[in-house]
């Protein structure tokens, strides 16, 4: 990413361009950034000087895609602060600005999977169609940014159908249980502790079960939640009320949800005198 000062930015509008803090800003930095659903929508709807707005919030990136007629960079980032709760200078040193051409190159290479952490990783591509759709129902695209991100989405597609990128496919996931496979060499006699039922998750237990693990553990915020996939995956659904029982007996812990805290904290394993087991956080 090119890192320029906040002088030296030109906007040539109505073309749109994102700012968001990604690559240089730490772990720590960017779970603070992650939006909600219903943050983002409130985001969107205060779009105030902007004709267009698009959001995409996951993980690992905050982008705004924005359209105006005059540029004000200002009332961007401050609409950052106030709906993040973040400070300007904790995340201004790693904010990037593209503009015209470079805003459409980025974002397709974002559809791509080019950009992403893990290179081809298939999430990405369904996170910018749910951005769009998002601003979409909001009432914040027009022309400029429907016809973007369509045709990022078509881009990425094609990434996909056309060449080798998606030929063995991988994701945070899968790179995941490949670390857990090097630290716990026999998984087919391990017990796993997966904490949370989305997407990321699933992808863990698909990708844990491909190398041989047998025994799975599932909690959930709902116990429908952890026996829906529980069940699709041959585990044993709990509760938060079995987190700390199930933690002592576990090889391997995968934790990756919504909840704005940390789920495990050193109290939790505190007094805990079994040997550790391998931690994986997934964002």
């Amino acid at each position: 990413m090119i890192t320029r000062p906040l002088d030296d930015l030109t906007l040539h509008a109505p073309l749109p361009r994102p700012l968001s803090p990604h690559r240089t800003a730490p772990i720590a930095l960017r779970e603070r950034l992650h939006y909600s659903a219903d943050t983002l929508k409130d985001t969107l709807n205060r779009r105030v000087g902007w004709q267009e707005l698009v959001l995409l919030s996951t993980c690992n990136r905050l982008e705004l895609y924005a359209v105006a007629r005059t540029e004000d960079s200002d009332s961007l980032i401050a609409l950052i602060e106030d709906t993040s709760g973040v400070p300007r200078p904790d995340f201004d040193s790693h904010l990037y600005y593209y503009s015209g051409a470079d805003t459409v190159s980025h974002l397709f290479r974002v559809a791509a999977g080019l950009d992403s952490l893990i290179l081809g990783e298939p999430q990405i591509l369904g996170q910018v169609t749910h951005a769009y759709e998002t601003a979409r129902k909001q009432s914040t695209t027009g022309p400029i940014l429907s016809a973007l991100f369509r045709s990022a989405i078509r881009t990425g597609k094609r990434a996909r159908t056309e060449t080798a990128i998606s030929r063995d496919p991988a994701s945070i996931s899968s790179a995941a249980a490949k670390l857990a496979q090097n630290v716990v060499p026999n998984l087919g006699n391990a017990q796993v502790l997966i904490i949370g039922a989305g997407e990321m998750t699933e992808l863990a237990m698909e990708a844990l079960r491909s190398r041989g693990v047998k025994r799975i553990s599932v909690i959930s915020r709902t116990l429908e939640r952890a026996e829906q996939l529980a069940a699709r995956w041959g585990g044993q659904a709990l509760t938060f009320d079995n987190l700390l029982e199930t933690l002592v007996g576990a090889d391997i812990v995968v934790s990756s949800t919504s909840a704005p805290h940390f789920i495990i904290t050193p109290d939790t394993a505190r007094g805990d005198e079994s040997p550790p087991a391998s931690p994986v956080g997934l964002h």
